[in-house]
């Protein structure tokens, strides 16, 4: 079974992060889990009806596998100057971008799934992103990649086995 929190915080700053087996549900804060300069690990995570961002890591190294993301009012998964490995991710109905990477940002990826979003993957001011399988459908852009921020240099993004479907402007 899952664990619904029902909390009045929804970040971590500096601090060792590990959640499974969680639901994020209906949430009206601005981030419903933000993560600061800190280490963590999610799996198994559902995140739902969020008003704005589901997931923002801030600064931190992380783990997130076997989780889902749907309907986000902005973004699922968003990183600011963060070292991400994800695995297994499924993510649907997002208003802007289901992953967002910025500021010298690093997100290696294998086997993500992602519908019904505006932006499938958007890799912005030095990141790098690296995804290993990776299905969209129904986005209205598959990928960016561009330099937002002058302070920082261009986008790094590579992807491997990749499949399109219904996209209205491509890649």
């Amino acid at each position: 079974n899952r664990l619904f929190l029902k909390a009045w915080l929804d970040f971590f700053y500096e601090a060792d992060v590990h959640l499974d087996n969680c639901i994020f549900k209906k949430n009206k804060c601005e981030d419903a889990l933000n993560i600061i300069r800190s280490t963590f690990r999610i799996e198994h995570v559902l995140f739902e009806n969020t008003l704005f961002d589901a997931l923002d890591s801030d600064f931190s190294k992380g783990n997130i596998s076997h989780c889902q993301f749907n309907m986000c009012g902005n973004d699922a998964i968003d990183l600011s100057g963060s070292y991400i490995n994800m695995e297994s991710i499924s993510i649907k109905g997002c208003k802007d971008k289901a992953i967002s990477g910025g500021e010298k940002s690093l997100l290696i990826a294998n086997d993500l799934e992602i519908k019904d979003s505006n932006i499938g993957i958007a890799c912005k001011d030095q990141s790098t992103i690296r995804v290993f399988g990776l299905n969209i459908k129904n986005c209205r852009y598959d990928l960016t990649a561009y330099q937002k921020k002058s302070e920082f240099g261009p986008a790094e993004l590579d992807i491997y086995n990749f499949n399109s479907e219904f996209t209205s402007h491509g890649v």
